[in-house]
């Protein structure tokens, strides 16, 4: 099995600039990326938390199929998204197709545990360096 670390927790919100300015001014989190009104990154010791305005397909009542009740997404850095994604889907874990979003440096593949909780697959695109190399 290709080697996983944990980079990312992902907190869905309603209001990303306030919960950003929690972090930073009570915890003194630094932030990594521009706030904005859907997104925001901060350094939080050897793992980012990303701070994402609740999309309005996912809110309570909108969607029967989703987990309302945990609104928190562990992101895994991993070398190579799509072979990894391609062994847990022959070993019956369901993982939806790779992503990139624009302005994004990972291509991504969301999951679920066996409980309904949501995960992520990210890797960086080739054009991006790797985190920890020079």
């Amino acid at each position: 099995m290709p080697a996983v670390r944990l980079a990312t927790v992902i907190l869905f919100c309603a209001d990303v600039p306030r919960l950003a300015a929690f972090y930073r001014e009570r915890l003194g989190l630094t932030p990594t990326a521009e706030t904005s009104e859907g997104w925001t990154v901060l350094t939080a010791g050897a793992v980012e938390i990303g701070l994402h305005r609740i999309p309005d397909e996912h809110l309570p009542g909108s969607r029967a199929d989703f987990q309302v009740e945990n609104n928190v997404k562990l992101v895994f850095e991993v070398e190579d998204v799509d072979t990894l994604r391609t062994a847990l889907n022959a070993q019956g874990v369901e993982i939806g197709e790779v992503r990139q979003f624009p302005g994004h440096p990972y291509r991504t593949a969301d999951g679920r545990d066996p409980e309904g909780n949501v995960f992520q697959l990210a890797s960086r695109s080739l054009a991006e360096p790797r985190l920890g190399s020079a």
